[in-house]
């Protein structure tokens, strides 16, 4: 049974009121209808890459206007300064997410309901599927080093659709969000189950495979590491010029690691880091996203990045990584080894659940009911 979306259980109003829209190209209906012809706002709001994810990752770029309607776009990436919704009186939520903190248009979301009470405007989120199922929660939320790839209060991976999600961040906030919800979605529905056409939440994500690779590849951006930005493969393959073949063969050939296949992969990036540089690594396929647990590759990566002495990015006055995850997390894989703090930090996401399920939408599946 295909899951029917929030924006096609909209029910059309006639309300006189100053409409807008948070969205991007991933805001379609299952007919890939686009949302913002649907709802017609008076002006979109858009996150990272812009409404077309024209724009390059981190890329500040500029106010501009859909060529197609004419109707006003206006960044809110770098900048969700509350004054740029004063005039909003409704603001509707329809866009992809992927199920990670990092992402940034959950940053997005957080600053939206943080606004919404100081601007006055309403907020409704229309519910889309978690695309790694609603069912997964790893880590702890972040207190430290808060950003647009790290805001606060949700672990790594969060066990919510972005409506749910909208609940716990309101609740957090003390505001007022209401949420379309979907009909026919269950939590533990990967993407490929929801009988849905996918649409790309970011350009870099243009696959159900990369969305399921990314929890585990995202680690390499912290390192001097390409994880196929500027190929045809973005976030399905990761290398290096610097990185030993025949040895990170055999590192991943030795890894126990269910539902993932791999193979040996060269290639040449057109952009981003290593732009035109042969790179040595590995292409990964996920078989069986059940039974794939991406952070225990994530992690088993980075044990090996700071094994063979892969230098990390430094951002700021320390790393990218105490952004991305937290500032602790490499010297804790050097003293406890990938394994047992992936233990540690599935435990604590586990935990979560039980802070997060008064926001569930949709019914817990068996394996959550066991874990509570």
């Amino acid at each position: 049974m295909k899951v029917k979306l929030g924006i096609e259980n909209l029910k059309k109003s006639d309300e006189k009121k100053i409409i807008g829209l948070f969205s991007n190209i991933s805001g379609v209906s299952s007919e890939w209808r686009r949302s913002i012809d649907i709802i017609k706002p008076d002006v979109v709001f858009t996150g990272e890459h812009g409404y077309y994810e024209e724009f390059l990752p981190g890329e500040r770029y500029f106010d501009t206007k859909d060529p197609l309607t004419g109707i006003p776009f206006v960044t809110i990436y770098d900048n969700s300064d509350c004054k740029k919704f004063v005039d909003i009186e409704k603001l509707y939520v329809d866009i992809q997410d992927t199920g990670l903190r990092c992402f940034t248009y959950v940053s997005n979301l957080y600053d939206i309901i943080s606004c919404s009470a100081e601007s006055g405007f309403e907020v409704v989120i229309l519910d889309r599927p978690n695309p790694i199922s609603a069912t997964r929660s790893f880590g702890e939320p972040k207190t430290e080093n808060l950003s647009v790839v790290s805001p606060p209060f949700i672990p790594f991976l969060y066990p919510f659709t972005f409506g749910e999600l909208g609940l716990f961040f309101a609740e957090k906030l003390n505001r007022n969000v209401k949420v379309i919800p979907m009909e026919g979605y269950q939590r533990e529905m990967y993407y490929e189950d929801t009988g849905l056409p996918f649409s790309s939440p970011s350009p870099n994500l243009s696959s159900v495979q990369s969305v399921y690779l990314y929890p585990a590849l995202v680690f390499g951006e912290a390192f001097e590491v390409s994880v196929g930005r500027g190929t045809a493969k973005p976030f399905r393959i990761m290398g290096s010029p610097n990185i030993d073949i025949k040895d990170f063969a055999k590192f991943l050939g030795s890894l126990q690691i269910e539902g993932m296949l791999w193979k040996p992969s060269v290639f040449i990036p057109l952009g981003d880091k290593f732009k035109g540089k042969r790179c040595f690594g590995a292409e990964f396929y996920v078989s069986d996203a059940k039974s794939f647990s991406p952070l225990k590759l994530g992690f088993k990566l980075m044990e090996y990045f700071i094994e063979n002495k892969i230098p990390s990015v430094k951002s700021g006055n320390g790393n990218f990584i105490d952004f991305l995850y937290n500032e602790k997390i490499l010297s804790a894989i050097e003293a406890k080894g990938a394994e047992k703090l992936y233990e540690e930090e599935e435990e604590k996401g586990m935990k979560f659940i039980k802070e997060a399920e008064k926001h569930f939408i949709y019914k817990k599946t068996k394996r959550q009911r066991r874990l509570l």
